[in-house]
């Protein structure tokens, strides 16, 4: 008899939007900028619904401020409402997902001796049952509610509120990480040489 043992493990997923992002500004709006007023220079920026917007992202999905719709400001000066709250870091992808081990097991025995003979086990995975999943992804159903600053609630689809009974309810928070892990399976099985 023969056992075989694998412990796979992953330190997690990175994700999330990060606090700053670059944009093209004319030289004339940034200070310090010596060269010709009206060509464009990459500046880092607050990641607001104003940057994200001028760079032709979802800004519910893509940005991490949100500003006032009554009085926005500028991508370069933001007059900021609200945030998504999590603890991201300048960069995108600075959060990480929560970190995964299995358990997978194989008990094995030859019947027989000689040239003939078999084979006979059970396989099993996932057998602590770790149902955490491996990627976290943004929520498309996303709306900062800060302010008065995004209508709707946040989680719910706002394009048939009518079957949204039926419909998968998404979280009201920024990103999605529902237990979707591996299933627990048990494999047995007979090999023979003959």
């Amino acid at each position: 008899m023969y056992a075989t043992l694998e412990l796979p493990y992953e330190s997690g997923y990175r994700y999330g939007v990060g606090k700053k992002t670059f944009v093209f500004a004319n030289c004339s709006d940034v200070a310090g900028c010596t060269g010709v007023p009206t060509s464009l220079v990459p500046v880092e920026v607050l990641n607001t619904d104003l940057a994200s917007t001028s760079l032709g992202q979802n800004s519910n999905t893509s940005a991490y401020y949100f500003t006032d719709p009554a009085n926005p400001g500028t991508i370069l000066h933001p007059n900021i409402t609200g945030s998504r709250g999590t603890p991201d870091g300048d960069d995108p992808g600075t959060l990480r997902g929560p970190q995964r081990l299995f358990v997978n097991l194989t008990l094995a025995h030859e019947v027989g001796n000689g040239p003939n003979k078999m084979t006979v086990g059970v396989r099993g995975s996932n057998l602590l049952g770790n149902y955490t999943n491996g990627v976290v992804a943004g929520n498309s159903r996303y709306r900062n509610n800060g302010l008065g600053g995004f209508s709707g609630t946040s989680g719910t689809n706002a394009v048939n509120p009518l079957q949204q009974p039926l419909q998968f309810p998404r979280s009201p928070l920024p990103f999605e990480n529902e237990a979707t892990g591996p299933a627990r399976l048990f494999t047995f099985f007979v090999s023979s040489k003959f």
